[in-house]
């Protein structure tokens, strides 16, 4: 390689990482920001607009601390070369005070890369601290693989109405607290078809999710379960199923091969006739079971005069 070709490289190099990227120079985003909660986990938030601030601005959310250390070293490699390479085209999501609901990551890259702006849109609504920590275990859970015990935990810590209460508890979950005006407000349970909504899964997958949390809850005398006691009593529940299909599969195969048998005998004990039935209900009648005996036996009978004459 020549020098003349090796300064054009390095000039065309020099180009590319001065170049200015989106979030940083608010004239110069070559990209549109999109928002960083989707559609159906925004429903009824009021948002700003898409804002360039300061990055010490912000301030981390604690509620955010347990998925940092679910995320890989490649997680944050590789969203940190798609930042230096596009910047950060997912807007961060915030209160107004500053405090990040979601995007921690790109804040925690952005200040490594050293940029001095990122973009942010605000929540204008009104959110209670369980509302907050939805939002944030809900942009975490969406946004990234997470081991499925471990996940079935946090979305427990996300909707505990639903994963911590019996059947008979859901039923009876129908709460009516009295407003300041004395007015009854109905407070209605959260229902598998809303978790499923949540978790991307299917309303019986939900309920099975349920039924391990909450033998992984027992196996933990009443205390939120570790991610290793949820794998243990996911094994517990399929080795249960299991058994049980083999047995009623077991069942079913001796009512069709195994023949029940009855035998007529005479006053002294000797064997008139000997029936075999494949099946026979359960709650055959009497009277029936009586009747067909009779039947056979005259039969019988008729059989026997008819071979001595």
């Amino acid at each position: 390689m020549t020098d003349d070709k090796r300064e054009r490289k390095k000039a065309s190099l020099m180009n590319h990482l001065t170049a200015p990227r989106p979030g940083v120079v608010a004239n110069e985003i070559k990209k549109p920001i999109a928002v960083g909660i989707e559609e159906d986990k925004a429903n009824g938030l009021v948002l700003s607009a898409v804002q360039l601030k300061e990055i010490s601005f912000f301030s981390m959310n604690a509620m955010n601390s347990i998925f940092e250390g679910l995320k890989s070293q490649e997680y944050y490699e590789q969203l940190k070369r798609d930042i230096a390479q596009d910047g950060i085209v997912n807007a961060l999501i915030a209160l107004p005070d500053g405090q990040l609901i979601e995007g921690h990551s790109r804040l925690r890259v952005a200040k490594e890369l050293g940029l001095p702006t990122v973009p942010v849109r605000f929540i204008l609504s009104t959110l209670s601290q369980d509302e907050i920590k939805r939002r944030v275990y809900l942009g975490n859970l969406n946004r990234f693989e997470i081991p499925s015990d471990m996940r079935l935990i946090l979305f427990a810590e996300v909707y505990p109405d639903y994963f911590h209460a019996t059947a008979q508890e859901l039923d009876q979950s129908h709460q009516r607290q009295v407003a300041d005006a004395g007015e009854e407000i109905l407070i209605r349970p959260t229902t598998a078809k809303i978790v499923a909504k949540a978790m991307g899964l299917s309303d019986r997958q939900v309920r099975n999710e349920k039924e391990v949390f909450l033998r992984a809850k027992e196996l933990s005398q009443g205390a939120t379960p570790s991610a290793e006691i949820v794998s243990q009593a996911r094994d517990l529940l399929r080795e249960e199923k299991n058994r049980r299909r083999e047995e009623r599969a077991g069942e079913r195969q001796a009512e069709q091969v195994s023949p029940k048998e009855w035998r007529l005998v005479d006053a002294k004990g000797r064997g008139l006739i000997t029936v075999h039935v494949d099946r026979w209900p359960n709650q055959a009648p009497l009277d029936q079971l009586q009747e067909m005996i009779y039947q056979w036996s005259q039969q019988y009978v008729s059989n026997s005069q008819r071979q001595e004459s």
